[in-house]
């Protein structure tokens, strides 16, 4: 939990808060903070818990901050999704 947490949440929000004064001053909307987290935010996921509380902070972090920064800086998350399963991936893995 901890390695996840560090990745997804501590250096993020260290980030933003070093950087944030290079990112405000010039004008709205003119910065922008991008997170990347995961759609298993919305589901969860019994097979890896930590990974998926630590992308769940990450996405309420980047809300925290779109609040706290606008709107000089824009910031949004990107959350990747499964598309399309492989071949060999059996039906529980699916559901």
């Amino acid at each position: 939990m901890a390695a996840m947490l560090q990745i997804h949440v501590y250096t993020p929000h260290l980030l933003n808060l070093l950087l944030e004064p290079c990112l405000l001053g010039h004008g709205q909307g003119s910065a922008n903070i991008i997170h990347l987290t995961d759609y298993v935010v919305e589901k969860g996921s019994d097979k890896h818990i930590a990974y998926a509380a630590s992308k769940a902070a990450l996405d309420n972090m980047t809300r925290s901050f779109a609040c706290k920064l606008a709107p000089e800086v824009k910031v949004n998350a990107i959350v990747p999704a499964l598309i399309i399963f492989n071949p060999d991936d059996d039906e529980a893995y699916r559901l």
